[in-house]
């Protein structure tokens, strides 16, 4: 249980979680049905599955199948739909100076072409795959580059869980990155209380509450999130 001591929350933790901003009742429906996040709290516990090294860029022609997930830069130089009714795809040619990988889209195709522009320059990270020997992704996150050089994020960016119907609709690990700095923008230590003994911490070199959701979120280093697992799961166990 993220918060074993109810009482010592918070009422911000229990507000709906449509009321954030950059959610409303359409997305909060889908968080809701897909991820089970119902309010600010359970956003909180909904922590990444991995954080991806925003400096770390693969060549396109030095893609193989080792790799699972990648993150490459390149411009979308077409895209056109393919197939009808339930075979009915988005797909896109994405190049770098290296080699060429094809994007797919089976959800969502409306939404993203409305939002990508052939000729633009994009940072794309997904799963890897690949057909007829050819590289490929589906169901891609895509950044501008020029959002992208824009952000003051660290470069160890989150990447959280998410289902094909949300990247559908444009809610994709990204993007449920970016509600969770809308929240702790709310957020201030008093917020997240200690549930453990400051002797305790001092013993066994834990760091605060406060700094293991910060860190587990959005970390400073690799050693800053393997300590705000080892709290958290500390924590999870003794509480």
């Amino acid at each position: 249980m993220l918060y074993p001591k109810k009482e010592a929350l918070s009422t911000i933790f229990d507000t709906r979680i449509e009321y954030l901003k950059g959610v409303g009742p359409l997305r909060a429906d889908m968080l809701k049905k897909e991820l089970q996040i119902f309010t600010f709290e359970d956003l909180l516990g909904h922590f990444p599955y991995k954080h991806l090294d925003k400096t770390s860029v693969q060549p396109i022609g030095q893609i193989s199948p080792s790799m699972e997930y990648i993150q490459v830069r390149g411009f979308i130089v077409s895209m056109e739909i393919i197939g009808e009714r339930r075979a009915r795809r988005l797909v896109a040619q994405f190049r770098d100076r290296t080699g060429i990988l094809e994007l797919t889209w089976f959800q969502g195709i409306n939404w993203v072409q409305k939002t990508l522009a052939v000729g633009g320059e994009y940072l794309a990270f997904g799963k890897l795959g690949f057909f007829l020997g050819k590289p490929q992704m589906t169901h891609p996150e895509l950044e501008s580059v020029k959002d992208a050089n824009a952000s003051t994020k660290p470069s160890m960016e989150p990447v959280y869980p998410v289902t094909e119907k949300l990247k559908a609709r444009g809610l994709n690990g990204r993007g449920i990155g970016k509600l969770t700095e809308q929240l702790f923008l709310l957020l201030d230590e008093k917020q997240i209380p200690e549930v453990l003994p400051r002797f305790f911490l001092e013993k066994e070199n834990l760091i605060s509450r406060w700094q293991a959701f910060g860190q587990i979120h959005f970390p400073s280093s690799a050693d800053a999130y393997q300590q705000a697992v080892y709290r958290l799961k500390f924590e999870e166990l003794f509480t």
